[in-house]
């Protein structure tokens, strides 16, 4: 990671190749979510292609390891199956089309399952893929500031990826679309652990890393978020 000259002005609040550093330290520590993506290396080399029983493994993998609320599972892997007979070129465009899973006959709401397909798409499409969640979107606009994150309902996937570039852009930090993601799900986690530890709603491993008693851990929090004050009784390291 490296800083290239800043554009478009100052940001809300900083993003330093140090905070993303930390990041990537942190998520060392957390085995189970290294070896989850491992995971999903593997079943990407070992069973390529998507016909039908590789979309229900690779649907099945991406719902229940990331709790995506995909509930038709059968019938995501079937859409799945036939958008990858001829994939969109842009894996934006693929991930708009996996997320518009076609409604059953009287089914009242057409959902949008964006964050399971930024998901599937960089797991097993193309992983330059941002991937898309609520904490991602929380980060990025609490860096550009509320004022500048335009949010188009229509098209919330096209808009997070906007906005997500115009933060490269602004920090200047030279990096990967897996070091980011890295960055904006730990310190979107860590920032509502912060607001509330016992209500926040994070992942179990994150919030067993918040908890541990230990100077290593609390620095790199600290070195993750600075601006963000920590949990009362948490004490940061002197």
């Amino acid at each position: 990671m490296k800083h290239l000259a800043h554009q478009d002005g100052p940001l809300a609040v900083s993003l330093t190749a140090a905070h993303m550093a930390a990041a990537v330290t942190l998520q060392s520590r957390m085995p189970l979510w290294v070896e989850t993506n491992r995971a999903f290396q593997r079943l990407h080399a070992n069973v390529p292609g998507f016909d039908l029983p590789a979309s229900l493994l690779k649907v099945a993998a991406v719902n229940q390891l990331y709790s995506t609320n995909v509930f038709a599972v059968a019938r995501m892997a079937e859409h799945v199956t036939k958008i990858m007979v001829t994939p969109p070129d842009d894996p934006l465009r693929c991930v708009e089309a996996i997320a518009a899973l076609p409604p059953v006959p009287g089914q009242q709401h057409d959902r949008k399952h964006w964050s399971f397909a930024s998901k599937f798409v960089n797991f097993f499409v193309d992983n330059r893929c941002p991937i898309y969640d609520s904490y991602a979107v929380s980060m990025v606009a609490y860096h550009l500031g509320r004022g500048r994150y335009a949010w188009d309902d229509t098209a919330p996937f096209a808009t997070f990826v906007s906005h997500l570039q115009r933060l490269q852009q602004m920090t200047g930090i030279s990096c990967s679309v897996g070091e980011l993601d890295t960055y904006l799900w730990i310190a979107g986690q860590y920032r509502a652990w912060c607001r509330n530890a016992e209500r926040a709603q994070i992942n179990t491993e994150a919030r067993r890393l918040f908890r541990e008693d230990s100077a290593e851990v609390k620095t790199l929090l600290h070195a993750l978020l600075p601006s963000v004050p920590p949990t009362p009784g948490v004490a940061l390291p002197s």
